[in-house]
């Protein structure tokens, strides 16, 4: 492409740069959702942080908020008196620039060598990963010097199909980005979290002190069985329609995109069709132990393929699986793995299950997954595995073995829930004294050192907030 291309290509470049023109502004401002996701404080501060040169590649499942995050990082950066000129914006998956080079793209922006000035651009790229030879491209950038910090994103599928490792090393780094959580989606009601400090078992017990008097119950229960997809949420007009629109769209670029397309550029997939057998049995049987012979015999395909199925689910972000806590890794490597779902969303999609469909026992289903989320965002926040554990006939929902602050959370449907894994569990491995809690909606706040057999309850959706407040806050 010459350089004649390019500057042909300048009236498109505008039209995703509206904050350059007074008239498109205004518009475009008021488009935007009010509530901001909290990676975007995190993505201001890399980028006005100069001591940092990193890039940041924003991942995540598509229509869970990437590129709205990045137009509240852009207002923020406009806030702050960033000369509108220096923020650029390029959506590398358009029909008239996948194939060409993202350097003439970018030099085309910000001109040729040498750069003198001292102010960097701030370069937000849409699905990056659909530009040939990406990774190079932004290793190039950052070894050269070039006046760019840069902010992508990528859905996970995409990601999954490009080898980036060497390219990204020191030059890069990821942040996923996870469907809205419980405390997200209660500051788009008005309530909101301060910022916290320490581990979850301590965070509990200070909050079990201080005997918290609002509820975060009624915003898990609307994550629970609406899921954390925006787009999801009731905002008027007919409901029930509207679900059901979300719902296809969801469908559509879950199953018919993500497996269909993505995954088949990726690895291959000589029988997509099975991938999406799979996906439903998974969905059909969240927050349940799986026997890959038995989801095999289930879709016609042996174990070996079933294996490898799970794990491309799980690459994409799609599904997770928990281990089973034990005390070597070559037996939790052996023993049975529980699937969980990406969001409830995800869930109901796949199966087409609409919230006002579902059982009693689905419920509790749900609620056990939308618990794994929260918890599997934290535990990653942390560097660590999350687990359940199972021994005989006791079983633990979710344990987290961290050196420095262990906690066993088991999730229930009311009061008269039995404690008999959690106890089980202390017996066996004695960290977990006086951290375990167990939890459902509207629980009494009791410290483990309070409680008759040192089990402590909490209300879920305090849970919820408290966890997914430190994994992202």
């Amino acid at each position: 492409m010459s350089i004649q291309d390019l500057e042909s290509l300048s009236a498109v470049f505008e039209t995703w740069m509206p904050w350059r023109h007074p008239d498109s502004f205004g518009p475009w401002y008021k488009s935007l959702p009010t509530t901001e996701r909290e990676v975007v404080g995190q993505l201001q501060g890399v980028l006005r942080d100069g001591s940092d040169r990193r890039h940041v590649v924003l991942i995540g499942l598509r229509r869970v908020g990437k590129t709205v995050a990045m137009q509240h990082t852009v207002v923020r950066l406009l806030n702050e008196g960033v000369l509108p000129a220096r923020i650029l914006w390029l959506r590398m998956d358009h029909p008239q620039v996948r194939n060409v080079d993202l350097g003439r793209l970018v030099q085309a922006l910000v001109g040729p060598p040498p750069w003198s000035s001292v102010e960097p651009y701030y370069l937000f790229l849409d699905e990056v990963t659909a530009a040939p030879q990406w990774d190079l491209w932004l290793k190039t950038f950052y070894d050269d010097g070039w006046p760019v910090r840069i902010v992508a994103t990528s859905s996970a599928t995409s990601t999954h199909r490009t080898v980036r490792t060497e390219s990204g090393a020191g030059r890069w780094r990821e942040v996923d980005l996870p469907p809205w959580l419980v405390h997200e989606y209660g500051a788009t009601l008005g309530r909101r979290l301060p910022a916290l400090a320490g581990d979850l078992h301590g965070v509990l017990l200070s909050q079990a002190e201080a005997k918290p008097s609002s509820d975060w119950d009624a915003s898990a229960d609307v994550l629970s069985n609406l899921g954390g997809f925006a787009e999801g949420w009731p905002t008027g007009g007919d409901f029930r329609t509207a679900m059901v629109r979300a719902q296809d769209r969801l469908r559509g670029d879950i199953v018919h995109n993500a497996i269909y397309r993505d995954l088949m550029l990726a690895v291959g997939i000589e029988q997509p069709d099975k991938l999406e057998q799979l996906l439903t049995v998974l969905a059909d049987q969240v927050a349940q132990i799986a026997s890959p012979s038995a989801l095999g015999s289930s879709i016609g395909v042996k174990q070996p393929t079933v294996d490898r199925y799970l794990s491309h689910l799980e690459a994409i972000h799609l599904v997770f699986r928990l281990y089973n806590y034990t005390a070597t890794e070559e037996a939790v490597q052996r023993r049975g793995r529980k699937v969980f779902l990406a969001d409830n969303a995800v869930r109901n999609a796949v199966l087409g299950r609409v919230p006002w469909a579902v059982s009693d026992a689905e419920r509790g289903h749900l609620r056990e997954n939308q618990v794994a989320v929260h918890l599997q965002v934290y535990a990653a926040r942390l560097g660590q595995r999350l687990y359940y554990w199972r021994e005989g006939k006791q079983e633990v929902d979710f344990v987290l073995p961290s050196p420095a602050s262990p906690i066993a959370i088991e999730v229930a449907s009311s009061s008269g829930h039995h404690h008999g894994g959690l106890k089980a569990l202390v017996e066996r491995r004695p960290e977990f004294a006086g951290r375990t809690w167990l939890t459902w909606p509207e629980a009494p706040w009791c410290p483990p050192e309070r409680a008759e057999d040192g089990v402590g309850t909490c209300p879920v959706g305090w849970l919820l907030a408290l966890a997914g407040r430190l994994a992202l806050g």
